[in-house]
């Protein structure tokens, strides 16, 4: 198995990026301070255009251990799963909800948490849903992994657009820009009858927080590849700040 693991960042919470730091058996791509539109595209072309076999989200606001990457890795391997994933905390609100889901939301249009019907945290912990492995209907995105045959078929294109002025100042953005690309691709998953499952092992705490501290303002972007078989960091790109 070839992995890349793929990371969006526009901010930096220090735990995150210590933890991935040490996942170092795999390489990996960060996509520094770029809209996330831009990003997937530049991440997809990426990784199709190299010899990977699995596309690994590491999400920037949760905490994974290299433990959980070579667990996620096994799952794969061990039980041919063209999409496992691995959760997280939603919020820090009644105990906690998984940001998974159950509901199919393709044929209902999406503007608010709650119509996801999030599952509480101890539920999952407990089993209600099945142990190891849960079949999900969305998950966010935060440590997913994908085999190359789904990674070419998906559009990686976003559910929705935002437009408001305080989102657009944050993001130096003079257009409306996407989001909630985890749920467009897992409708696009549904459609296309791949199955999503969720390792119930594979917590990783969410830091629920932080929109108020992303200002791109002034911030270079870059792209920088960890070669694992090497252990180094090359910067593959950097770009003038938006704006």
């Amino acid at each position: 198995m070839n992995v890349l693991a793929v990371t969006m960042s526009v901010r930096d919470f220090l735990p995150c990026k210590y933890w991935n730091e040490q996942i170092d058996f795999v390489d990996k791509i960060l996509y520094k301070n770029f809209w996330h539109m831009e990003a997937h595209d530049l991440s997809k072309k990426f990784f199709l255009e190299h010899d990977y076999t699995h596309y690994l989200f590491l999400a920037e606001d949760i905490i994974v251990s290299p433990e959980q990457v070579k667990l996620i890795i096994k799952d794969a391997e061990e039980n041919n799963f063209p999409v496992i994933a691995g959760y997280s905390n939603v919020d820090f609100v009644d105990g906690g909800h998984a940001n998974i889901s159950f509901t199919d939301l393709r044929k209902t249009r999406v503007y608010y948490r709650q119509q996801y019907n999030h599952p509480l945290i101890k539920d999952v912990f407990l089993g209600k849903y099945g142990f190891p492995f849960v079949n999900v209907t969305f998950q966010g995105n935060g440590l997913t992994l994908i085999e190359r045959s789904v990674v070419e078929r998906l559009s990686f294109r976003p559910y929705a657009y935002r437009m408001d002025y305080d989102s657009r100042r944050r993001f130096r953005c003079n257009k409306p820009f996407g989001i909630m690309f985890d749920l467009q691709m897992c409708h696009e998953m549904l459609n296309m009858n791949v199955p999503i499952v969720v390792d119930a092992r594979l917590f990783c705490p969410h830091f629920a927080f932080g929109a108020d501290v992303i200002n791109l303002e002034g911030k270079n972007r870059y792209i920088k590849f960890f070669d694992s078989k090497n252990r180094v960091w090359t910067t593959l790109e950097e770009l003038p700040p938006y704006g």
